[in-house]
């Protein structure tokens, strides 16, 4: 993926979102490398180690987010949130995704919606 568009796929600014990818490769969980397309471009992309500890993260995180926010709220709220996220993102929340990092946004939200 281009930092370029894992930056606007963040709500974090440009300096953090180097510093947290920096991190990140120093840790062996993701690889920069120069764009072959255009020079000016650096691509970011997760390693094995890094799908590993995403696996490992996945599912705990999950549960807490189903604890803390899903079971607070009855179905038809789960619902509008829902449609909420999809009128922000101005496409359907479940389903193939034109862009993944907006996917994973509201993935939560599609999981439970799913789940209903």
């Amino acid at each position: 993926m281009p930092m370029s568009e894992l930056r606007r796929s963040l709500p974090l600014s440009q300096s953090r979102v180097s510093r947290v990818v920096a991190e990140l490769e120093s840790r062996g969980l993701v690889a920069r490398s120069g764009d072959p397309e255009d020079s000016r471009a650096v691509l970011v992309a997760i390693l094995d180690d890094g799908v590993e500890l995403f696996k490992i993260a996945h599912d705990p995180h999950l549960d807490d987010l189903d604890e803390l926010l899903f079971s607070r709220l009855s179905d038809e709220e789960i619902y509008q949130l829902g449609a909420i996220c999809e009128k922000v993102l101005g496409r359907s929340v479940i389903g193939k995704a034109a862009d993944p990092a907006q996917e994973m946004r509201c993935f939560h939200t599609m999981k439970a919606l799913v789940s209903a």
